[in-house]
């Protein structure tokens, strides 16, 4: 794949970080280049990016220059580096300790999570660099739905999960108290929306509301990204739909961009993997077993990680492809013991609601919880 191609460039040997100017082979436009949307960066050598709070970005990312996200009245540019698992960090080599402390850039997975400084507060960004460009695309797909609504700060003022399915031009979207089969929505609770498709972005239109949302290809079919802000109150909407398809185990721990441990949406490194329990459902573990290079590389420098790990026993809920559970974000100081991590003091925890499919894992606090509206989104 290329962006594991971009990987193995980025990185010089299998014993340190190799400093990239990018890292998926895209280059970023000239500095003084504007795209056809007036951000400063043009369709064709970029790829979309969104806040978890409606701000919208083109991004590029390659090996000939830094990182580099436009807006209206953004340009922002880091340099990044990528080790030998694919793990990216945000700022040049060396320059940031721990390596995950400033920012992670993931370059695996059909949409990516990155951790940003953006206007010099650090939140996670999703990018999608494979868009559907065709309604045909999304015939026939079921999706779970999970969502945040959050106010101008970025404080989470609601949390849902839900469904939706897609069919002769038309998204039906199931938005329930609690979860429920698709084929038992309540009939308040479900609404049509007639699509149209300009270039990559779907719009929704039912009677008196309109959404706008992308769609990133996949392996498993397409994922639903929807990212909106009120322009006059600051308030903001995110949710996600997954494709339902089976759950596997993703192995490895991976570090990962999550705002679960802040209230208003910042977001920190954690040590998280997907396995499965005995009876086949989702679990979230931190595993020893394989984690990224320049943590085991700081570990066994310092004998120390320093990292919030997270655990999660999930169970089914009513609907189908959605799991519920308490998560734990726990501080890792890095000693081992009894075959599992000392855990130090509680990083986070609280109720969640989940959804994953191959190669993508979303977690969202659920409503009324300690972390309602806070998210944790694994990709590889």
């Amino acid at each position: 794949m290329m962006r594991r191609w971009v990987a193995a460039l980025c990185c010089a040997t299998a014993l340190g970080l190799s400093g990239c100017g990018g890292g998926n082979g895209a280059s970023a436009g000239s500095a003084g280049s504007a795209g056809s949307d007036g951000t400063g960066l043009d369709e064709a050598s970029s790829f979309f990016m969104t806040d978890l709070e409606g701000r919208q970005y083109r991004v590029s990312y390659g090996l000939s220059g830094p990182l580099r996200a436009t807006a209206t009245g953004v340009d922002y540019r880091a340099d990044f580096t990528v080790d030998v698992t694919g793990q990216g960090y945000l700022g040049a080599s060396s320059s940031v300790d721990p390596p995950w402390g400033r920012g992670l850039v993931s370059v695996n997975g059909p949409i990516l999570v990155w951790g940003l400084d953006i206007g010099g507060v650090r939140k996670p960004y999703v990018v999608a660099s494979n868009l559907v460009t065709q309604l045909s695309e999304l015939e026939g797909t079921s999706f779970s739905v999970l969502g945040s609504r959050a106010d101008a700060s970025g404080k989470a003022l609601d949390a849902y999960t839900g469904s939706a399915r897609f069919k002769g031009g038309v998204l039906q979207l199931c938005l329930p108290d609690t979860p429920t089969p698709f084929d038992q929505c309540p009939a308040a609770r479900l609404t049509s929306f007639d699509a149209t498709m300009t270039g990559t972005e779907i719009q929704l239109v039912s009677p008196g509301k309109t959404l706008r949302l992308r769609a990133a290809r996949s392996g498993d079919g397409p994922l639903l990204i929807s990212s909106s802000r009120d322009a006059l109150t600051g308030t903001s909407e995110f949710w996600i739909g997954l494709p339902n398809a089976a759950q596997y185990s993703f192995g490895e721990a991976l570090l990962t961009e999550t705002a679960l441990g802040d209230v208003n949406g910042h977001s920190t490194a954690v040590l998280a993997g997907i396995d499965h329990d005995t009876t086949g459902n989702p679990r979230i573990t931190p595993s020893k077993a394989a984690i990224p290079q320049a943590a085991l590389l700081r570990l066994s420098a310092t004998g120390n990680l320093g990292v919030c790990g997270v655990t999660a026993t999930l169970t089914p809920s009513a609907q189908p492809g959605l799991f519920q559970g308490t998560l734990n974000g726990d501080w890792l100081p890095g000693a081992y013991a009894d075959g599992d991590w000392v855990k130090a003091q509680s990083c986070f925890a609280g109720p969640v609601y989940h959804a994953q499919t191959s190669n993508v894992a979303v977690s969202l606090g659920a409503r009324g919880g300690a972390l309602m509206g806070r998210w944790m989104i694994i990709t590889r």
